[in-house]
């Protein structure tokens, strides 16, 4: 905590309620930056190549960077109380999601574990983060079941289970449609380009 690092760059943004909860964007240059950041410290971290630690340190750096060049400044652009209420539910829902997203998920049950309405839930949701709170339930899902396949020796039926797929034809059918491939060609695509012997990294399927 002594370090310029630390005092300069993160402790601001930690301090910040701004970035309490912060979504980003595709369609914003530096925003779109951002999220190459995360997604080369992602691919970093599945490969597990020799050094990769000095890639992901790299990337995060760059991703904190953005973010302390970016955020606003005092008195600017600063959302107002009820946006900051509105970003707090949220957090809570998403955690929500998160810590629950094996068992079946409902919009009655996300807006309650914020005690909200489910119509203050539905806004919420497409305010901030610009889907319905069910339709980021299975992204999630998808994305989390995508880490289990290749990080997990579970058969996939047990990783659709884990992740809150009860219908392995479902799962395949939205996993199919969100990663170009089948769950099994994932897995086997992702295991080889992350051993050694491969000269390359993978890419995430769009």
């Amino acid at each position: 905590m002594d370090s310029i690092f630390w005092q300069k760059y993160l402790e601001p943004l930690l301090a910040d309620a701004c970035f309490s909860f912060f979504p980003l964007s595709r369609g914003i240059d530096w925003q779109e930056k951002a999220l190459q950041a995360i997604e080369k410290a992602w691919l970093s971290c599945a490969a597990e190549k020799p050094g990769f630690e000095f890639s992901v340190r790299s990337s995060l750096s760059e991703l904190l960077y953005l973010l302390h060049a970016n955020r606003p400044r005092t008195g600017q652009n600063r959302p107002s109380p009820k946006a900051l209420r509105e970003q707090e539910r949220l957090k809570r829902m998403l955690t929500y999601i998160h810590e629950h997203s094996s068992l079946e998920l409902t919009v009655l049950k996300i807006a309650e574990s914020a005690l909200v309405s489910e119509s203050e839930c539905l806004r919420c949701f497409k305010n901030i983060i610009g889907m319905a709170p069910i339709r980021y339930v299975k992204q999630y899902r998808l994305q989390k079941a995508a880490e289990l396949l290749v990080n997990s020796q579970e058969p996939i039926a047990a990783v659709a289970a884990s992740c809150g797929f009860q219908e392995m034809s479902y799962f395949a059918k939205a996993f199919r449609e969100a990663y170009a491939m089948t769950p099994s060609a994932w897995r086997n695509a992702h295991r080889r380009s992350s051993s050694p012997e491969s000269p390359s990294s993978s890419k995430i399927s769009r």
